[in-house]
């Protein structure tokens, strides 16, 4: 199995900023040795609206 050094970075909402709370709600990985990027999310909101304090949010599904 070959190694190769890449780079991620999280996606994370904040639906209140003074609030300073943050959910991590994807991934974006690159490998440039291989010309690769991949994304990746998760899936549905539920985490969110618990954030929101149980109101449903109005976030569309990715």
């Amino acid at each position: 199995m070959e190694h190769h050094q890449g780079k991620y970075a999280l996606v994370q909402f904040c639906p209140v900023p003074e609030r300073l709370e943050f959910l991590n709600i994807g991934l974006v990985l690159v490998v440039p040795e291989l010309d690769f990027v991949g994304i990746r999310f998760a899936r549905g909101h539920s985490r969110i609206d618990r954030l929101l304090d149980g109101s449903p949010s109005r976030i569309s599904t990715l």
